[in-house]
């Protein structure tokens, strides 16, 4: 196996910033991903949405793993789930690409506390909220890139314990 560091423009511990790296080990006959992932707003009760946030972790090649996104003001809780999900799915997508891999060699399972996110995603739950529809669309379309995208409604409490919050 070689490692392979790749610069990255974006996305970090805390909040994103040029000038990291990234490694992924590359040569691998496998290529499964484990993302784990949770979105907030802070202030969601309020009309509009509060300040929206999330964190992913990608499992087990992509180091650094731990990753917060901050997205702004007025994002609902479920904008956020949404908006982490698929900047998780696009960062791993741009670091599969700077090492020439193929997304349709890859499985990517998600692990999600989101009923929400696995209902729309697996279970064609009706999306009655429309500003969550351009947020189901961008994740479905990324989901079509890779080879497979699983779906796993996980409690909190593990969430938690591997993202720290």
């Amino acid at each position: 196996t070689r490692t392979s560091n790749v610069a990255r423009s974006g996305y970090a511990q805390g909040k994103p910033g040029p000038g990291k790296t990234l490694t992924v080990h590359v040569g691998r006959t496998d290529m499964n991903f484990t993302i784990v992932c949770d979105g907030g707003s802070l202030g969601n009760n309020v009309k509009g949405g509060g300040e929206g946030y999330g964190s992913f972790v990608i499992l087990p090649d992509v180091m650094p793993n731990r990753f917060t996104q901050h997205f702004g003001p007025k994002i609902t809780n479920n904008e956020a789930e949404y908006m982490i999900l698929t900047t998780t799915l696009d960062y791993l997508k741009s670091v599969l690409y700077g090492q020439g891999v193929s997304l349709m060699s890859v499985d990517v399972e998600v692990q999600t506390d989101s009923q929400l996110i696995v209902g729309h995603l697996t279970k064609n739950w009706k999306i009655s909220a429309k500003n969550l529809l351009p947020h189901v669309v961008r994740a479905q379309s990324l989901i079509r890139e890779f080879k497979n995208v699983t779906f796993t409604q996980t409690p909190r409490a593990k969430i938690v314990q591997v993202l720290g919050h």
